[in-house]
């Protein structure tokens, strides 16, 4: 449970294999996945993570939803369906704190394009040239 402004709420997680890789060009060989759920009372998903076979790991929360790589969970979790999963609240939040996940997995550094400068994958477009365009009165 947790309060939030004085009320109480009840927070659910879950720890689930996922046996097949994503099917994904972008994560397919990165192998398979145990995804971790935070859900509320009613199965919406609060934060996610999915560790991949490889190491690699997708992290998302409410005020990051989604990138191109993958997204919070749409759907509420059946709680029946789930019940087999069920996880200590403090397994998750230590993976939590101690994951790392590069949001905003579309800007790259490349030594041999626009001398190793952040930039936008695939374009010839630098952050520094996004920021310069962006009225920050």
């Amino acid at each position: 449970m947790s309060a939030v402004y004085g009320l109480t709420i009840t927070l659910n997680y879950y720890k689930r294999y996922w046996d097949d890789t994503s099917g994904d060009t972008s994560t397919n060989d990165w192998g398979t996945s145990i995804y971790y759920f935070e859900t509320d009372h009613e199965g919406n998903a609060i934060r996610q993570l999915q560790v991949f076979q490889n190491g690699n790991v997708l992290k998302y929360d409410t005020g990051y939803p989604e990138d191109k790589l993958g997204g919070l969970s749409a759907f509420p979790l059946d709680a029946d369906e789930y019940e087999a999963y069920r996880i200590a609240g403090k397994e998750f939040e230590r993976l939590w704190l101690t994951t790392m996940y590069k949001k905003f997995p579309e800007i790259v550094c490349t030594e041999d394009t626009l001398w190793g400068q952040p930039q936008l994958e695939g374009r010839r477009l630098t952050v520094g040239d996004i920021v310069s365009q962006v009225d920050v009165n």
